[in-house]
């Protein structure tokens, strides 16, 4: 059973799929089924969320539309969206009429979509100019490599999944290290989601004291998304119930959940 969750309480992030725009043909995984419009929101009803933000999957490609969609039906959520150096300036202004606000990077090799770093600092003016987000979803081994480029970043920032990092690699790892020290600073925030897709042990339970380090260091700029329909696993998705539990295994503190899930991502995911 999952623990009720505050008012107010948002998902920082769902992927949505279905409808009348068809997957990339060299997509690394397919959604699980049942993971369309009504779906999610049967269950975000169930466990009570009253808000949430629609990020554009890996599977997607770079097509924007079917998030854009996805908001003018739920207009009290955010949305995400895949950036890179072809979208246009109009494009944009209309992602941003339907309620998109954050810009997203995913360097998980074998992925259509991995940028390359300078189409990370190309794009950076022009979110700032929107007044959006950047939003990291980087491995632990990419860190090192995209210090330099995010150094002089002044807007808001969010670290995907744990910043993948490596449980198994200690607390000493060079990624622990970097992101430590953005963490530091006001504009860098942190999702702690997809702790079950980087253990390494069957109970999850390595990844606790990693989570519980970036609650320590930013505890007004952490979020969490179920990640929803929980992707890539392989056709061994986990249980609803399991991704919220291990959220718990992290902090039992009701302030810092009701920071978690009701106050911090609203000061984030502001529309």
């Amino acid at each position: 059973m999952v623990r009720p969750l505050p008012k107010g309480a948002w998902d920082a992030q769902v992927h949505v799929f279905g409808g009348p725009y068809p997957l990339s043909p060299q997509r690394a995984y397919d959604p699980p089924p049942n993971s369309d419009f009504d779906a999610m929101v049967a269950m975000h009803r169930q466990f009570g969320f009253d808000h949430g933000v629609v990020v554009q999957a890996a599977a997607q490609g770079f097509e924007t539309r079917y998030v854009a969609d996805v908001l003018r039906r739920v207009p009290h959520y955010a949305g995400v969206i895949l950036m890179n150096d072809r979208i246009t300036d109009r494009e944009l202004a209309d992602l941003h009429a339907a309620g998109v606000r954050g810009g997203r990077f995913v360097f998980l090799p074998g992925y259509e979509v991995k940028p390359d770093f300078s189409t990370v600092k190309r794009a950076l003016p022009r979110l700032r100019e929107l007044g959006w987000f950047v939003k990291i979803f980087a491995t632990a081994s990419d860190w090192v490599g995209l210090k330099p480029y995010l150094d002089d970043v002044d807007f808001p920032i969010m670290i995907d999944h744990l910043g993948y990092i490596d449980p198994s690699a200690g607390m000493e790892q060079p990624a622990m290290k970097i992101i430590l020290e953005f963490l530091k600073r006001d504009n860098w925030w942190m999702m702690l989601s997809c702790g079950d897709r980087i253990s390494k042990v069957a109970d999850w339970s390595d990844v606790a004291p990693y989570a519980q380090a970036f609650i320590k260091a930013a505890p007004d700029r952490v979020v969490w998304g179920s990640d929803w329909p929980h992707v890539a696993h392989g056709g061994h998705e986990p249980s609803n119930e399991s991704v919220f539990n291990l959220l718990f295994s992290y902090t039992q503190d009701d302030k810092q959940l009701e920071k978690i899930f009701a106050l911090n991502p609203p000061r984030f995911f502001k529309r």
